[in-house]
């Protein structure tokens, strides 16, 4: 007869995954370690610093004025625009993308507000509009500028390299048409707010520029929207099945930086009156 017995519980073996100790759990990581890749990540983010710090002391060494509050809060204004532009940058490449244009963008649009607050027999437009709306017209012409280039980029899925970096050349080709390759002057003092009016001594355009570092921060840290861009940054088709609308995300993305850029060229007073001419000594 066949042995129809169950066999017990000591013939039986049980054979547990390599790795799985524990009923099937896999080993937890140390608290050393988590603690030692946050550290490195830190150090990772500060890795500048040290060299800013050894540029400043060096500075203060070559000048005794570099460390004034004077010049100091001159390096501060002188910085503001470009912080702008760097940050409508920065914008653009979490999401995989990039724009070239922007460095234009900052010449051109308030070149164009400039010229529609002028009369033309200052070599403006003939316009002579108020400065409030030639301002909000700097901020559209970089918005509407944004807009072409996303359209051209995430619509048409043309190279964001080649696209951007015509849009270079064309906006520095108009600026040059435009103003005839002539310095502009006698604009209103408010075309000036920006760069002239301070706030405990500091230029509004630094106060302009930390604000809106700060707001950007807060964005892509907590709101939905910043966590978008990094999506889609790290992976667009992954955050399309996710739910999130690339494209308008993205396209949103290029108007901002342009809107960004315009007003950095904005916190720049890079117009002047021209030289008086100098009499030829006989």
């Amino acid at each position: 007869m066949a042995d129809t017995t169950a066999p017990s519980a000591s013939d039986t073996t049980t054979t547990t995954p390599r790795g799985q100790a524990g009923g099937g759990r896999k080993p937890e990581p140390s608290p050393a370690r988590g603690t030692r890749a946050v550290l490195i990540g830190r150090a990772r983010e500060l890795a500048l610093v040290p060299a800013l710090l050894v540029l400043v002391v060096f500075g203060a060494l070559v000048n005794d004025t570099f460390l004034t509050q004077r010049n100091l809060i001159s390096i501060l204004g002188a910085s503001a625009a470009l912080a702008m532009v760097v940050l409508a940058e920065a914008l653009v490449l979490i999401t995989g993308k990039f724009d070239l244009s922007l460095e234009s963008v900052v010449g051109i649009a308030p070149a164009v507000g400039a010229l529609l607050v002028l009369p033309a027999a200052q070599a403006g437009f003939g316009a002579e509009l108020p400065v409030f709306v030639c301002v909000m017209a700097i901020v559209l012409i970089g918005a509407v500028i944004g807009v072409f280039n996303g359209l051209l980029v995430v619509k048409l899925k043309l190279n964001a390299f080649i696209v951007t970096l015509a849009m270079l050349i064309v906006l520095r080709g108009l600026l040059v048409g435009a103003t005839e390759g002539k310095t502009l002057f006698g604009m209103p003092d408010a075309f000036y707010t920006l760069a002239t009016t301070t706030f405990l001594t500091v230029p509004m355009s630094v106060w302009l520029a930390a604000v809106a570092f700060g707001v950007a921060g807060l964005v892509l840290k907590y709101h939905r929207v910043g966590r978008a861009l990094f999506a889609i940054g790290g992976n667009p088709a992954a955050a399309r099945a996710a739910g999130i609308r690339v494209e308008r995300v993205m396209l949103g993305v290029f108007v901002v930086a342009g809107a960004l850029a315009a007003v950095g060229g904005s916190c720049r007073r890079v117009t002047s009156a021209p030289s008086t001419p100098t009499r030829a000594r006989t």
